[in-house]
């Protein structure tokens, strides 16, 4: 066993690391608590100095010399744990139980200037922990098997800050344990696997419950993974309190066969099949499906009989052919400034039994776009059903009545539409998405709310991460023209992110 991971190790240093140019995270060490070193090569017996360094399993466990307010630095390489790759279980066996405090979090994060892997994915058990900048993946490629995931989270008081989690089962399991936690700014991409007695994919970008406290997921970019992009959801317990804020979730369902146009699901699902769901919040969420693809997009409420509050503003979903965006059996939901654009069933709303939409006092002031059905709208309470247009959905509704159609006979936007949104825990980097609604080669993007006259910076598609550049300049002021070439999504859309040297 010991020579298979060591195999496995060596394979994956030379094919993922490689010596091509590659993104590396700019880091400013915390100026309180000591200093440990972790690499691949180190030791159980080490001190965790950077000549003497530990080894992840013991770094991460109730042997660590950490404690609250110490930060544990991962130097380059593949860090596995004994029998880290295990197929027919989502169970990773790195166990993390370190334990920091409110005002003193332990910091687990990447040595700067290089690129640490953790490979086969980590358990967290313990609190008020933060892991952040570091890779998490799984050099297997079975792809017929459950696989581990790349986070399994149920501790408490815990962030997960600019991870990249790819090719792993689920990317991250977010469960009701893990209460007051938080996933911002990660990379999630490529997770999951078909399992051969029904052909079709599993595992999601991110799995999230909750009963108390409160979630937050923001700003992460969240693309073809096998099922769901974003997945708040369970059969029996909850998923209540959960924020989805500016994350950017598209092409969903991609990589499973059949592998064509025709295969997306979810790219955001919030609901239960029982208890009903509360306090959920969508704001200024961007998707993304092909003009082509089918199944839904975006669906909140599932299958629960009635579910109590959601806030959906100031998203831009965009969805494919058909089944856009469903909302199902809600008592209240405020539906702001959002815009929706896709095919036939642009938007269904159920209400729950005794409701009606006069219910909704905050519903308005929305844009919508359906290619090809001028009707994509789907009212349905206890006494109306059906296939409505704009006018006749206000009408009915009460709904919508300063919100605009926006008709035009290519079916699309007549101008793009573009997200900056810069990281809150990295003043150097941002998030960018490009709706290139006017198909150009290369769309103009003005970036100086994030950069000054005289920076360096460089902009890497998501799609290609770590690959090179699509842009490597000095800012002048004016705007900087970024490719929209070259990925499955290409030219419509595409999602990079900015780093200012």
């Amino acid at each position: 066993m010991k020579r298979i991971i060591q195999a496995l190790t060596l394979t994956l240093l030379a094919v993922i690391i490689g010596a091509s140019a590659r993104p590396v995270q700019k880091s400013t060490r915390p100026v309180r608590g000591r200093h440990f070193y972790v690499a691949p090569e180190g030791r159980p017996n080490h001190p965790g100095t950077l000549n003497r360094p530990l080894d992840i399993t013991t770094a991460l466990s109730a042997r660590t010399p950490a404690r609250p307010g110490d930060t544990i630095w991962l130097r380059g390489g593949v860090h596995a744990a004994p029998q880290a790759i295990l197929f027919g279980t989502e169970e990773p066996t790195l166990v993390s139980t370190l334990t920091g405090t409110a005002t003193a979090p332990i910091i687990v994060r990447q040595y700067p200037g290089e690129r640490a892997i953790v490979n086969g994915g980590i358990r967290i058990e313990g609190a008020w922990t933060w892991y952040r900048d570091f890779e998490i993946s799984n050099s297997s490629p079975n792809r017929n098997q459950k696989r581990p995931m790349g986070l399994h989270v149920f501790g408490p008081h815990t962030k997960f800050i600019n991870l990249i989690i790819h090719d792993n089962g689920n990317g991250i399991g977010f469960w009701q344990a893990a209460e007051n936690a938080e996933i911002y700014g990660a990379i999630i991409y490529h997770n999951g696997w078909e399992e051969t007695n029904d052909y079709r994919g599993h595992g999601h970008g991110i799995y999230a419950q909750n009963l108390s406290g409160a979630k937050l997921i923001s700003d992460v970019i969240s693309f073809n993974n096998y099922s769901s992009g974003m997945k708040a959801y369970s059969e029996q317990g909850h998923a209540n309190q959960i924020t989805f804020e500016g994350n950017i979730s598209f092409n969903n369902g991609a990589p499973a066969r059949p592998q064509t146009a025709y295969n997306r699901v979810e790219n955001l699902l919030v609901g239960t099949s029982i208890n009903p769901v509360e306090g959920v919040r969508l704001i200024a969420n961007h998707t993304y499906h092909p003009p082509d693809s089918t199944g839904n997009s975006i669906f909140i409420g599932y299958a629960a009989a009635s579910n109590r509050d959601v806030v959906i503003s100031n998203n831009y979903f965009v969805g494919g052919d058909t089944n856009h965006t469903y909302l199902t059996r809600w008592e209240q939901i405020v539906f702001t400034g959002n815009t929706l654009i896709g095919g036939r069933d642009l938007l269904v709303l159920q209400m729950p039994a005794g409701l009606n939409s006069l219910a909704y006092g905050q519903w308005d002031d929305n844009h919508y776009l359906s290619r090809h059905n001028s009707s994509p709208f789907i009212y349905t309470d206890s006494k109306v059903s059906g296939y409505r247009s704009l006018d006749e959905w206000q009408r009915i509704t009460g709904l919508d009545r300063r919100s605009a159609w926006l008709a035009n006979r290519q079916g699309r936007p007549t101008r793009n539409h573009i997200l900056l949104r810069p990281n809150r825990y990295d003043r150097q980097r941002a998030n960018l998405a490009i709706y290139n609604w006017e198909h150009l080669e290369n769309v103009e993007v003005d970036l100086h709310e994030f950069l000054k006259a005289g920076d360096r910076f460089v902009i890497r598609n998501v799609q290609d991460y770590f690959g090179p550049p699509v842009v490597t300049a000095t800012f002048n002021g004016q705007p900087i023209r970024v490719p929209m070439t070259g990925t499955p999504t290409s030219p419509e859309f595409n999602a990079f992110v900015i780093f200012r040297n």
